[in-house]
């Protein structure tokens, strides 16, 4: 989605293939930092996402997926923190997904 509105199919199975695995986080890196469409391509990760995860736990009978409890790694960290409190929050929240943004790579690491 760096040169187009709509993405690929490949770019929507690595979404798809991504939540199915349980990925800790989805990023847009290429369409975020210099595409054409970063607003749409961020709402077409949210889209693809919902839509797996829905399909998870209705199709495939699973339950929510909860996300780890990721303090007992790297606590002196403050993206650590950060993720750690983002992770606890949707839990708490019961929220199906759950976006952050920054205004780039580094916001997390300092």
């Amino acid at each position: 989605m760096i040169e187009y509105p709509t993405p690929t199919r490949a770019e929507v199975a690595d979404v798809s293939e991504a939540v199915r695995q349980r990925a800790d986080a989805l990023m847009l890196s290429g369409e975020a930092a210099m595409g054409l469409f970063p607003e749409k391509a961020l709402a077409i990760l949210r889209s693809v996402s919902v839509r797996i995860e829905k399909w998870w736990r209705e199709e495939k009978r699973h339950k929510a997926m909860e996300l780890p409890d990721i303090t007992s790694s790297f606590t002196d960290s403050i993206s650590e923190q950060i993720c750690n409190s983002a992770a606890k929050m949707a839990n708490n929240l019961a929220v199906d997904v759950f976006f952050s943004r920054v205004r780039s790579v580094n916001d997390w690491f300092h």
